[in-house]
Parts: structure tokens; C-alpha cells; sequence
């Protein structure tokens, strides 16, 4: 089964002192991703994580994956 894993930086200040501070999570479409090969990914201001696969978009909001109906695609409603 195919995965994703982001890599996240816990805490701040200098690079040196928090190295130890980095964490790996995976999350795979049991997670709620429409599927495991991610294609685009960005993260806004407001904590939020965007992930675009080629079936879909989704927004983390740090707890689940919550799909963004797209205008156009197949099966969604316009935004």
C-alpha cells in the first residue's frame, strides 16, 4: 500500500537547537486522503494543510482530512 509522510518541525527558534525536534506522520486514504500519490501540497496562513491528488482535493485541519468539492470534476458541486 502506497503512502504519504510529511515531514514537520516541532517548535521554533534556531535550526541547531531543535533538530531532535522533528517528527514523521504518514497518512494513507484509510486517513481519508483520496489517494496516496500526492501531487500538489501547501499550507495557508491559518495552519491548514492542502493536498491535491489526481482524485481530489483535500484540506487538513490537523486531526482529518476533509475533501474540497472542485467545479468541473467529476461528482462535485461548484464551489
Amino acid at each position: 500500500m502506497a503512502t504519504v509522510a510529511f515531514l514537520a518541525l516541532v517548535g521554533s527558534g534556531p535550526l541547531d537547537a531543535i533538530e531532535s525536534s522533528w517528527a514523521i506522520k504518514q497518512w494513507t486514504t484509510a486517513h481519508g486522503l483520496p489517494q496516496s500519490s500526492v501531487t500538489a501540497l501547501a499550507q495557508t496562513p491559518d495552519g491548514f494543510l492542502w493536498v491535491g491528488t489526481s482524485d481530489g482535493l483535500v484540506r487538513f485541519d490537523g486531526t482529518r482530512f476533509l475533501p474540497v468539492p472542485v467545479a468541473g470534476a467529476e461528482g462535485s458541486e461548484t464551489l
